[in-house]
C-alpha cells in the first residue's frame, strides 16, 4: 500500500495541471493594461482564449482575443478595438506544483493603420488567430 501511495504522489508531482482559459485571459489583460498610458482605464469585452493545437508536454500556449478600450493622452476613451496576445505557460523547474511561469507577447491591435489594405490584412490575421 505504501508503494502505491508513493507512486501516486510521484505521478501527481510530475504531472502539472494546465491553466484554465480564465487564467490565460487574466494574465493577458494585466499585461495589456500595463502597456497603456492609463492602465486603470482599460476596459475589456468579448475576451476568449484559443489554445494552440501544437502544445506538447506540460507547456500550454495560445491566443487571448477580444476587444480593448483605453484612454488616450487627452483622457478620452478611443473606442473598442480588436486585440490578441500570445500567452505561454510552462511549469517552473521540474515540479509543476511549484507553479507556472507565464510569458506574453506584445499585444496586436487591429486599427485603421495606413489604409484599407492594411486594415484588411490585420483583420485577416485576427481571424486566423482568434476564430
Amino acid at each position: 500500500m505504501k508503494k502505491f501511495l508513493f507512486i501516486a504522489f510521484g505521478v501527481l508531482l510530475l504531472s502539472g495541471c494546465k491553466p484554465s482559459d480564465e487564467q490565460f485571459i487574466k494574465i493577458a489583460q494585466e499585461d495589456v493594461a500595463q502597456s497603456l498610458k492609463d492602465p486603470s482605464s482599460a476596459q475589456f469585452r468579448n475576451m476568449h482564449f484559443v489554445a494552440s493545437k501544437d502544445d506538447t508536454g506540460s507547456n500550454s500556449s495560445g491566443y487571448v482575443c477580444g476587444e480593448l478600450n483605453g484612454k488616450n493622452s487627452f483622457g478620452a476613451y478611443v473606442g473598442f478595438e480588436r486585440i490578441y496576445v500570445h500567452v505561454e505557460a510552462e511549469p517552473r523547474w521540474v515540479i509543476p506544483l511549484l507553479g507556472l511561469s507565464y510569458s506574453t507577447s506584445d499585444f496586436f491591435k487591429v486599427d485603421d493603420g495606413d489604409g484599407l489594405q492594411s486594415r484588411l490584412d490585420k483583420l485577416k490575421m485576427f481571424a486566423d488567430k482568434c476564430e
